[in-house]
């Protein structure tokens, strides 16, 4: 391991974030995209960055969950848009009504997809 991060495999690591305190974060289907080669990256940023970043991480895409139930309970939302969706599970958490569009990178949506399928 090289240390490095690429863009695309960021989607694992805050997937493996949100795993980390399901109760905060929201996200039951997080903990699926947790894996080995990506506990090692979050141990290493940790020791680097912040030991806070899990809990962080959890609570900002808390607030996004909050802000759409919200947004759905009050019939103030028909799509949600997500930009940079990485391997965010949300829209799968809310009525199966709601039209959502995921965008990020070829790769990652690819390998959504397919995972998806599989699951």
């Amino acid at each position: 391991m090289d240390g490095t991060i690429k863009i695309h495999e960021t989607a694992f690591v805050i997937a493996t974030f949100r795993a980390s305190n399901e109760a905060l974060s929201k996200d039951k289907y997080s903990i699926y995209w947790k894996n080995p080669k990506t506990d090692k990256w979050i141990n290493n940023f940790l020791e680097k960055v912040s030991k806070d970043e899990p809990f962080t991480h959890c609570l900002r895409n808390r607030h996004f969950y909050e802000t759409i139930r919200k947004l759905i309970a009050s019939n103030e939302i028909e799509v949600l848009i997500n930009f940079g969706c990485g391997f965010s599970m949300y829209p799968y958490l809310f009525d199966k009504e709601l039209i959502h569009v995921e965008i990020d990178q070829k790769d990652v949506i690819h390998h959504k997809k397919m995972k998806l399928k599989d699951w």
